[in-house]
């Protein structure tokens, strides 16, 4: 197997480590997008992972016992999902299988971390061996396969998981932790870092004069504020639209 450049040694190995991000999100919830949502926990799962490394032609990773083998579970019933996904697209033009691989796991994020393996190299071979043997549930696997010619359906099941992702009512309580606007008794845009109603670490906001007040008072005291609104999927879950009923936490 010829070795990889430096290069694509370094694309190859962040987009491994997109994919084990992918397992651990879907562990702790199956959606089509995560966005910015379940960042933290994700990173939780995997702190005692290896990181992926290039050697040769080969990227290996290694995932502790527990709770890295939950992890690994997931990712390998994803990535199995996905490969009949697009055998059926490819034998029929179907797309039902690729969206009910999200039941499974699959997700934007990990059909990205496939896109980029495969704009590195023609064929990507995922092998796994477990030490000890593997939980009985999970079936043996000699190795899942995908080549360029899955390049195009998975980034299409990628835009589909983006585009069906519904966004979020939520009522979130958070600490002002930026203030912008253009004019003095304007309205203005607010960031603030979640403490509580949503599962994302900040969320940017436009806020009407009143609200924007609130939102100054708030920074200066100390206090957090609650605010209730939309959290967008087309933005990752990032931004909060409608905001309303802003109010001061004592």
């Amino acid at each position: 197997m010829a070795p990889l450049s430096r290069r694509s040694a370094r694309q190859l190995v962040a987009a491994a480590t997109e994919m084990l991000r992918a397992g651990a999100l879907a562990t702790h919830r199956r959606v089509g997008y995560h966005g910015a949502r379940h960042g933290e926990r994700a990173n939780r799962l995997l702190e005692r992972a290896e990181p992926p490394r290039a050697e040769g032609g080969e990227v290996t990773a290694g995932l502790s016992e527990e709770p890295g083998r939950g992890v690994l579970v997931t990712l390998l019933a994803a990535l199995r999902a996905l490969r009949r996904g697009l055998d059926g697209h490819r034998d029929a033009g179907e797309l039902t299988g690729l969206d009910r691989a999200v039941e499974e796991g699959a997700c934007q994020e990990l059909t990205e971390s496939l896109v980029r393996l495969l704009k590195e190299t023609d064929t990507i071979r995922i092998r796994v061996r477990w030490s000890p043997p593997g939980p009985s549930e999970v079936e043996p696997e000699p190795e899942l396969t995908f080549t360029r010619d899955d390049l195009a359906p998975l980034q299409l099941a990628g835009q589909r998981y983006v585009r069906d992702e519904p966004a979020q009512p939520v009522r979130v309580t958070g600490q002002v932790v930026r203030l912008r606007r253009a004019e003095a008794d304007g309205p203005g845009s607010v960031r603030l870092r979640v403490l509580e109603g949503a599962e994302v670490e900040q969320v940017r906001m436009g806020l009407d004069p009143d609200a924007y007040g609130t939102a100054v008072r708030a920074h200066l005291r100390g206090v957090p504020i609650r605010v209730s609104g939309t959290l967008e999927s087309r933005s990752g879950f990032r931004r909060i639209t409608g905001a309303h009923a802003v109010a001061l936490v004592e």
